[in-house]
């Protein structure tokens, strides 16, 4: 029983659903999303980054984190390759 049971604690310990906390926002997506904000002030709009902000979505899990790190960093060198981009958004 106690095999079964120390068992059972591995596969959880191992479980992606037991890892403890959330992992850090990537600086490339602070970056970006402090350009993105800088960019919509000016613009008077309101763009949906979430996802990428410190308490996003992108940070729950290495594989989702990784790609949000790539957007921010193509996201961000878009913006400022823009005429007329945000101080914010250069490179």
């Amino acid at each position: 029983m106690r095999q079964a049971l120390f068992g059972l604690g591995l596969l959880l310990a191992s479980s992606p659903l037991a890892a403890c906390g959330r992992l850090a926002q990537a600086p490339e997506c602070a970056a970006y999303v402090d350009c993105v904000k800088a960019r919509d002030a000016r613009l008077l709009t309101t763009t949906d980054v979430e996802r990428f902000e410190a308490s996003g979505a992108c940070w729950n899990n290495g594989d989702l984190a990784t790609g949000c790190q790539k957007a921010c960093t193509r996201g961000r060198a878009w913006l400022g390759s823009l005429s007329g981009a945000p101080k914010e958004c250069a490179p």
